[in-house]
């Protein structure tokens, strides 16, 4: 990390509820993400940087580009302790 920048990096084990969808960090470095598509519930990693507008949400085989999967987009993330 560059000396000066303030960034905190959530834990391994934090939970992001992303319109519904749940995703555990399972890395840090870059932040990997691992949820399940829900087309077919087939484990998915999704990776992003710390600010991100959007994270994967369906498998390699169910991808839809820009089609939202179900209702509203609203990210909320809870920490582990």
């Amino acid at each position: 990390m560059a000396e000066g920048i303030d960034c905190d990096v959530p834990p391994v084990g934090t939970v992001l509820m992303a319109a519904g969808q749940r995703y555990v960090l399972i890395a840090t470095s870059p932040l990997q993400w691992q949820s399940h598509c829900p087309t077919c519930g087939a484990p998915l990693v999704a990776k992003t940087a710390l600010r991100a507008a959007a994270i994967k949400r369906r498998c390699l085989l169910h991808h839809r580009k820009g089609v939202p999967v179900t209702g509203r987009r609203h990210v909320t993330a809870k920490g582990t302790t």
